[in-house]
């Protein structure tokens, strides 16, 4: 089976992941959103120093069902590192963040200015409008906490656009398009060729 829209598949279609041996939930909106109030260094991607006890936390948030937090107490903590045999902080890193790009696949959209980005939903008052609109749009209140982010994301850029909202998504093949096009001027920037 063919898949066209790879980003609008891989918003609904995730794998499952353990990272320090324990099995986590889909990154949903709750998450992102415990992360964000807590301030977790997960989201910053390679700009934060990254700590065991942060992968930890988040890790522990990452295994909560809205509306119950499951915070690690100290013992916690240093039992959990200890059940590990020489636990390898970079490869469990590398585990969140496949399981963290596997669930926030979201659509890239087109500005005024001609360009597309991926809207960043990343701060309290974006996850919030998104709840309110997908429980205005008939969603459970609970589905929407515990639904992965990129489908949240997926749902509501579709809802607004259903409301009348001119939200232009870029295609499968605008998408290809825009990478060739950027490859070919790092290709150019590289052999000193002016665009």
């Amino acid at each position: 089976m063919r898949i066209e829209n790879k980003r609008l598949a891989e918003a609904f279609i995730n794998k499952s992941y353990k990272v320090l041996g324990l099995s986590l939930k889909p990154f949903s909106l709750w998450h992102l959103f415990l992360m964000e109030s807590a301030g977790s260094p997960m989201l910053q991607g390679g700009q934060a120093l990254v700590r065991w006890q942060d992968l930890r936390w988040a890790v522990s948030i990452s295994r909560s069902v809205w509306p119950n937090i499951n915070w690690p107490s100290g013992l916690e903590l240093a039992k959990s590192l200890f059940a590990m045999p020489y636990p390898n902080l970079y490869k469990e890193l590398y585990n969140f963040n496949l399981y963290l790009l596997d669930h926030y696949s979201i659509p890239l959209i087109w500005q005024k200015d001609g360009d597309a980005t991926e809207q960043n939903i990343d701060n309290l008052g974006n996850i919030v409008t998104i709840t309110t609109s997908l429980v205005s749009a008939g969603f459970k209140l609970s589905e929407v906490w515990n639904m992965p982010v990129g489908m949240a994301y997926w749902y509501f850029v579709n809802t607004q656009r259903l409301k009348g909202a001119k939200i232009d998504i870029v295609s499968p093949n605008e998408e290809v398009a825009m990478e060739k096009v950027a490859k070919m001027k790092q290709e150019n920037e590289r052999t000193g060729i002016k665009s």
